[in-house]
């Protein structure tokens, strides 16, 4: 994925302020001049939606769900959904082409998640590329591809914080 502005140290703090504004919507400047707009529980399920004026041919939101049993309403179809997990869905356009990644937060068992993701994955059509990437302890890497599209799992199993992250290039 491209860099992530809001993992930018500066555009985080405001970020966090934000959330802990009591005002429902905001628009934030950064220090590089990016603005960015965020919505609190714009609707059932999320705790935020963030925009951020990406320029030229370019756009990115990203949309903080709220961990929950059963998959939102507003959820994405075409995205893998981890009951009782958090989720950022971070979405970037640049010149046409979308990229999209999921973070999974808390998630209790890494392992079978991520099995059922890649067994609901090579059921729609990805195939393996070749096998599994291996990337220092505790990560590890899954890649799929489905015609000219690529899937990327990272899995963290760090203490704590169960994380899965799935991108997908088109």
């Amino acid at each position: 994925m491209p860099n992530d502005p809001l993992q930018e140290p500066a555009f985080a703090a405001a970020l966090r302020a934000a959330m802990e504004s009591p005002d429902r919507e905001l628009e934030i400047t950064g220090p590089d001049g990016g603005r960015m707009r965020v919505i609190k529980a714009p609707e059932p399920g999320v705790k935020a939606r963030i925009e951020l004026a990406a320029g030229g041919s370019g756009s990115q939101v990203t949309v903080l769900w709220e961990a929950t049993e059963a998959r939102p309403a507003g959820y994405p179809n075409e995205l893998p959904f981890i009951p009782n997990a958090g989720a950022r869905i971070l979405t970037i356009v640049r010149d046409g082409l979308p990229r999209t990644q999921v973070q999974w937060f808390g998630v209790a068992d890494l392992e079978s998640v991520v099995q059922r993701l890649v067994a609901d994955s090579l059921s729609e059509g990805w195939q393996h590329t070749g096998g599994q990437l291996r990337s220092p302890e505790p990560a590890r890497v899954i890649t799929l591809e489905r015609g000219t599209e690529e899937r990327t799992i990272t899995v963290r199993a760090v203490p704590g914080l169960g994380m899965i992250s799935l991108v997908d290039a088109g």
